[in-house]
Parts: structure tokens; C-alpha cells; sequence
């Protein structure tokens, strides 16, 4: 995952969840959803997830093209 270190570091947590959101695809969301059922002894090991790179920095520049952030100073 590009740029994880880059979301964990938000200090705002809702634009942190919105990165998150435009970053993830369906496969990736459905694949970490197989993960937990499998962490939790409900499902088979889905193994490595080889989808879409999910792209944390690129999530973040669109996100600031479409909703600039704007700061209280």
C-alpha cells in the first residue's frame, strides 16, 4: 500500500477516513472482509491479496483537488 504511512499520520481522522475510502477498491475491501472471516476462524485463508495497488498518496491528491483542506489559523 503507497502512502499508508502518509494516512496513519493524519492528525484528522474524518479526512483520514475519506483517503481511506477513495483509496480502497471493491477487491481490496472484499478481500480484507475475507481476511477478518478467516482471522476469526469463519472463513478459508484468502491467501495474498493481488488486485489494484491501493494508492494512498494518489487518494490523497485527488482528494485535495476535489475537497481542498482548509485550516482555522
Amino acid at each position: 500500500m503507497i502512502g499508508f504511512e502518509n494516512l496513519l499520520n493524519m492528525s484528522n481522522k474524518d479526512r483520514a477516513q475519506a483517503v481511506w475510502d477513495k483509496a480502497m477498491w471493491p477487491e481490496a475491501k472484499e478481500h480484507m472482509e475475507k481476511i477478518a472471516a478467516f482471522k476469526a476462524g469463519h472463513g478459508p485463508d484468502p491467501g495474498v491479496y493481488t488486485g489494484r495497488v491501493i494508492d494512498f498518496d494518489e487518494a490523497i491528491r485527488e482528494l485535495e483537488e476535489e475537497d481542498p483542506e482548509t485550516h482555522d489559523e
